[in-house]
């Protein structure tokens, strides 16, 4: 099995880079791994209750959310 060798600063071949460089790489990768997990929650979520969702709120909610509005 053919690899890539990484030594030194975490480089393949022990090669450092500039700052900003590895900066910017390190921060398009946590990027780009939020924006993933976001759409993998949003896709479980919605497949998780989507069903729920489309079920009417019962009376009982609104009557209760009702008598807290005019409270307020």
């Amino acid at each position: 099995m053919l690899g890539v060798v990484v030594t030194g600063r975490g480089e393949p071949n022990g090669k450092a880079h500039s700052g900003s460089q590895a900066g910017s790489t390190a921060e398009v990768k946590r990027s780009d791994d939020i924006a993933l997990f976001d759409l993998w929650l949003e896709r479980s979520l919605r497949e998780a209750f989507e069903e729920v969702s489309r079920e009417p709120i019962p009376p009982e909610l609104i009557a209760l959310i009702e008598s807290h509005r005019r409270k307020s």
